[in-house]
Order: C-alpha cells, then sequence, then structure tokens
C-alpha cells in the first residue's frame, strides 16, 4: 500500500485528511519522529500516539470529542494546536463549549497558540443567527490567557430560505452588515478572539 511505503520511522510532517484503515493507523501512532501531525483523530486516538510533535492538528465531530476524552491523560509538548470540528445545532451551546474548552486545557496545558474552526451540519439561517446572538466570550472562558489565537464560526447557507423564513428575523439586525450577511467578532481575552460570519 502506498501509505505503508511513505509512513516510516524519520518521516518529520503528516497531513492525513480522511479515515485510514486501523492497521495504517496504528503504525502512524507508533512513529516517534513526526514534528507536525494532522489527522483526523477523537480524543480516543490521542493516547496511543508516540510521537512528541509540537503541532498537532485535527479534524472531528464535536459531539463525538465530548463524550470520548481519555481520563487522566495530557499532551504537554503540543504548543501549536489547530482543531476542526463539525457541530449539530443542539449540541453547540454554552455548557458544551465551556465543557470542551475545558478539556481542550487540561489535555494540551502548554499551549502557546490555538486555532479552531467551527462547521455547522445542515444550517440555516435563522439557527446560526440565533446562536451569533446569544455566544458570549465566557463559552470559551476556560482557554487560557496566555494562548494566542482564533476561533472561527464560518456558515455559508447554500440556499435561500423562504420569503417566511427571513421574516423571522425582520426587525432583529444587531448584527447583520450585508445582505444575507451577518457578523460578529469579539476578544476572549486579550490574546485570543472570536470570529462569527454568516452568509446566504
Amino acid at each position: 500500500m502506498v501509505f505503508d511505503a511513505l509512513i516510516h520511522e524519520g518521516i518529520e510532517y503528516v497531513r492525513v485528511q480522511k479515515k485510514i484503515p486501523e492497521k495504517c493507523l496504528t503504525k502512524l501512532c507508533q512513529i516517534t519522529t513526526i514534528k507536525d501531525l494532522s489527522y483526523p483523530f477523537t480524543y480516543s486516538h490521542l493516547p496511543l500516539i508516540c510521537s512528541k510533535s509540537p503541532a498537532f492538528e485535527f479534524y472531528t465531530d464535536f459531539k463525538e470529542l465530548l463524550e470520548q476524552k481519555p481520563e487522566n491523560f495530557s499532551m504537554p509538548w503540543v504548543k501549536d494546536l489547530f482543531i476542526s470540528l463539525n457541530y449539530e445545532i443542539p449540541d453547540f451551546t454554552e455548557n458544551s463549549t465551556q465543557l470542551f474548552s475545558k478539556q481542550i486545557s487540561e489535555i494540551f496545558p502548554n499551549l502557546e497558540t490555538i486555532n479552531i474552526y467551527f462547521h455547522c451540519i445542515n444550517p440555516t439561517w435563522k439557527s446560526v443567527y440565533e446562536i451569533m446572538k446569544v455566544i458570549e466570550p465566557n463559552w470559551f472562558k476556560n482557554l487560557s490567557e496566555n494562548v494566542k489565537g482564533k476561533i472561527e464560526i464560518y456558515e455559508s447557507i447554500k440556499q435561500v430560505e423562504s420569503e417566511e423564513s427571513f421574516k423571522l428575523i425582520e426587525g432583529d439586525q444587531e448584527f447583520v452588515v450585508g445582505i444575507f450577511l451577518a457578523r460578529r467578532n469579539f476578544s476572549i481575552h486579550q490574546n485570543l478572539e472570536l470570529d462569527f460570519t454568516l452568509r446566504c
């Protein structure tokens, strides 16, 4: 298999965007020389990783991530973290994001930079705009004030909804900045900001 030939001890940079067979994943996790690692890991995979990569990137489902945190495990060697998360509207709440940020701080206690990208599954203007209205810095209050970076929520609604749906936000234009475009950004703390964009 091509992957087996490419992944071997001595390799330093690995970026895999799609899930691979379990056998290949086991081999990837056993390599100790990786300095920059990217793969759609879940929390349950993290204890299997043998490399002490200071740059770490993974893609996963927000709800699964919250359910699979390993106990008494951390990756203190990770300095730069990028996470891309798919979420569904009911799962994205103040409590869930606070739990998520707490888990991130526990697993990666020595982060210097963090970038988090959230993407909604089956978004609608109304449902995402409701989140935009209520989200506040304290949703991510458990992230260390020493960490620099950005949390980005960018949703593009592919199909314009019915006129009836848009009547629901008439008179509620606080974050609407253009035709079918809403934006909100704020600082979570001095070094970390959130940028929220919704467009059709």
